[in-house]
């Protein structure tokens, strides 16, 4: 039962460390969208032509961290959805393990009162 339990304990807390990357990355690429943004003012403003271009490749790297959000976002979303599923299950998975250790506890304790028993009784016999 303490082995389940540490290994639903290592598991969430591997999705949690999850989770923060996933939002780490996520601020990384608002980051980086902001960036991009800024630096394609400055160059419509520098340069003065060839402007279209560059708003193009801006717009294209604009939709490639979207996307990367977006399936970051998708991530996230997945492990919050296991977390929860963990939540969900974990208590009934500890009640289960601690029903198989009484359940193991009462066999080992009838054995002993047998066991305790036959010492007696061997103990009356020799006396």
């Amino acid at each position: 039962a303490e082995a389940s339990l540490k290994e639903l304990q290592d598991e969430l807390s591997g999705l949690r460390r999850r989770q923060a990357e996933v939002v780490a990355a996520k601020r990384v690429a608002d980051t980086e969208v902001a960036e991009s943004q800024r630096k394609a003012k400055e160059v419509e403003l520098a340069l003065g032509n060839g402007i279209e271009t560059r708003r193009v490749a801006m717009h294209d790297e604009l939709g490639r961290l979207e996307a990367e959000l977006s399936r970051e976002l998708e991530v996230c979303g997945k492990l919050e959805q296991a977390l929860e599923q963990e939540r969900r299950n974990g208590p009934e998975m500890v009640r289960q393990a601690q029903g198989d250790s009484l359940s193991k506890l009462g066999v080992l304790e009838s054995s002993r009162n047998r066991v305790q028993q036959v010492c007696r009784a061997e103990e009356e016999e020799a006396d």
